[in-house]
């Protein structure tokens, strides 16, 4: 769920901006030399033009790079906390950053010599 949670809710709504080394143009637009470049990461995770149903999860759009995902799928069984009867991606209201805190417990189901090797493909 954390690539569809960092699309659809980043940690910033803007990427660091970038200054344009040359005039360039980009979807149409032309950017001057010497401009300074935002991009919207909210505009960019939620843009049907650049994602196919931007706001459905699925994580088969980032495989097959995104092996770390695959292997926390694999690697463990994810429960919602007790007394948690579904998990809330709404947002705040003036904001982009979740409503509540998305919090699942994630039990090991692998013999544990394995996660020691998962670990440093994480790295």
């Amino acid at each position: 769920m954390y690539a569809r949670t960092f699309r659809l809710h980043p940690v910033a709504p803007f990427n660091v901006p970038h200054v344009a080394l040359e005039d360039a143009t980009v979807s149409g637009y032309h950017i001057p030399k010497g401009s300074h470049v935002i991009l919207s990461r909210i505009g960019l995770g939620r843009n049907p033009g650049v994602w196919d149903d931007p706001l459905r999860f699925n994580p088969d759009r980032h495989s097959p790079p995104l092996i770390p995902w695959q292997r926390l799928l694999q690697g463990f069984s994810w429960r919602k906390p007790a007394g948690i009867s579904a998990v809330d991606l709404s947002e705040l209201r003036h904001d982009i950053f979740m409503a509540k805190p998305l919090v699942l417990h994630a039990e090991p189901r692998l013999p544990a010599h394995l996660y020691s090797a998962l670990s440093v493909e994480f790295m």
